[in-house]
């Protein structure tokens, strides 16, 4: 005669004071279940986060938008260098070379001026790659932005096909 030893079923409870030990016992009567403790309250629900948050002026490597005040235009771009000294850059470029981007360019063509207050960011990217096709996606992606169409150009047409289809 075969007799084939019992399934153990195994199970996890979070570990309240009282609630939990009368429930062990209640279940301690069950051959087949094992019931074990876990605590609820981790390390991370306790502690606060510990580091301050990057203000967006001194973020770097990343992806970010220009809002311009004057239209719906937005102008993204991407930047190793903190936002606090590339948008110092994009003024700077609105004055003395309205030709470098096409920031400056919407800026001394449509006599419109841009909202370097309110600069968003997009995405994060340590990478240069990741951060070029990342910007390619959001011009893409932002029916308002006024980057010039060479911007995407490497933009491979099934990810842009893709990201179009996606983002309806």
């Amino acid at each position: 005669m075969d007799t084939q030893a019992p399934i153990v079923r195994y199970r996890s409870l979070p570990y309240f004071h009282s609630l939990t030990a009368k429930l062990c016992h209640i279940f301690s009567e069950i051959d087949e279940l094992k019931v074990a403790k876990y605590n609820f309250i981790t390390g991370k629900s306790v502690f606060t986060r510990l580091k301050d948050k990057i203000p967006p002026s001194l973020t770097s490597d990343c992806i970010y938008s220009v809002p311009c005040l004057d239209c719906e235009g937005v102008y993204i771009g991407q930047t190793s260098q903190t936002i606090k000294r590339r948008i110092t850059l994009h003024k700077s470029d609105v004055r003395l070379r309205p030709d470098r981007c096409a920031l400056a360019l919407h800026s001394s063509q449509q006599g419109h001026r841009f909202d370097f207050d309110n600069v968003g960011i997009l995405d994060v990217a340590g990478s240069y790659q990741k951060r070029i096709f990342l910007e390619m996606v959001h011009i893409n992606n932002n029916s308002n932005s006024i980057n010039k169409k060479t911007d995407v150009s490497r933009l491979s047409c099934i990810y842009s096909y893709l990201l179009s289809n996606h983002f309806r």
